[in-house]
């Protein structure tokens, strides 16, 4: 009975229907694979755990900076708003008691 090899499945067909079907694991113990399935999953997760990290501290730092620079811009709006009614004050005060 000839054997069709597909991937790692070795399946005896015979007038066109499946007779036996096995799985070939060249001469890798079942042990072994999970063994090295498991590393792979650790190995995946490490690298989604880092790019993670990466994206929030990244996410942190711009927060971080664009809530200074917000900060920063409200400021400068308060000064400025501040300057000008002081300006207006004393303006309106030294005209004031000129005329006077």
């Amino acid at each position: 009975m000839p054997k069709i090899f597909c991937g790692c499945l070795a399946v005896s067909v015979s007038e066109g229907y499946i007779q036996e079907c096995e799985i070939i694991t060249l001469g890798i113990e079942r042990r072994h694979i999970m063994k090295l399935q498991i590393r792979i999953e650790l190995i995946l997760l490490a690298i989604f755990l880092a790019g993670w990290l990466s994206v929030v501290g990244t996410t942190y730092v711009m927060e971080q900076q664009q809530g200074v620079e917000n900060t920063v811009n409200k400021a400068e709006v308060l000064m400025s708003a501040a300057i000008a009614a002081r300006t207006y004050t004393s303006d309106e005060i030294a005209t004031r008691s000129v005329r006077s």
